[in-house]
């Protein structure tokens, strides 16, 4: 993992989680397979997702087609008892002119918009900017696990910066990558054998070509099981709860 606040979607760097600090309590999970599991009993919680964006960067689109099927991000929340409640905002002009953002460009865009509210609720922002000199789809500021950003022209398909969004917002519960359906092997070099990741938590390149809108089994255990305070966006900082998760990758 590189030594920066972020943690990004599309890079390799990622693997190998070290932080293996407070554990999230209970006895361990079952390992992440392509099962889902029905909606959980446990009251719906409201997430607040403000969405800010330059004008060089594409929105995130309210539906995409897949497999016959519509799917929406709100839609795909649903399955973990959370509520969103999309606050998108009017764009602004980039100051990099459509121009690939640096990490410091990245960190500065975070003070370009207001924050979320501290306290009471659950609240993520999001930031779309164009593209990322590292070439990521996104990533999530891991130092408040309050905020992420998505890289929308580098998603290439409205399917994918969906994806990307959801993705980058599973972050924001402590959702890591291994908690994904795909094979560990994938995260070690990616051969073509282990490409068998159709969750929303795997990495990209990790994908099998029959990827879905879902979450597995796994990463709904955490949000809907695992103490508040290590799933609320904002409540501690990202890999703050290991034990029940994978920790490879």
């Amino acid at each position: 993992m590189e030594n920066r606040p972020p943690v990004s979607e599309g890079s390799a760097s990622i693997c190998l989680m070290t932080a293996l600090l407070a554990g999230c309590g209970g006895a361990e999970a079952p390992s992440s397979s392509t099962g889902r599991i029905a909606t959980s009993a446990q009251p719906e919680r409201t997430l607040t997702l403000t969405i800010d964006r330059v004008e060089s960067a594409a929105p995130i689109p309210a539906y995409v087609h897949r497999n016959g099927l519509s799917f929406s991000l709100d839609a795909i929340f649903q399955s973990l008892d959370i509520a969103l409640s999309i606050q998108a905002q009017a764009a602004v002009p980039d100051p990099n002119g459509g121009a690939a953002y640096s990490d410091a460009e990245i960190h500065a865009a975070r003070d370009w918009f207001k924050k979320p509210p501290a306290g009471q609720g659950w609240h993520v922002q999001a930031i779309l900017l164009p593209l990322a000199e590292s070439e990521d789809l996104g990533l999530v500021f891991q130092d408040t696990r309050d905020g992420f950003v998505v890289f929308t022209e580098a998603a290439g398909t409205q399917a994918s910066l969906l994806r990307t969004t959801a993705h980058e917002l599973g972050h924001t519960l402590n959702l890591f990558h291994n908690d994904g359906d795909g094979d560990l092997a994938c995260c070690l070099d990616a051969p073509t054998w282990a490409l068998t990741g159709r969750s929303i938590m795997n990495q990209s390149r990790c994908l099998s070509a029959d990827w879905e809108f879902a979450f597995s089994s796994t990463e709904k255990e955490h949000v809907t099981s695992h103490p508040e305070d290590r799933v609320k966006p904002g409540s501690s900082a990202f890999g703050e709860c290991t034990l029940s998760h994978r920790k490879l990758c």
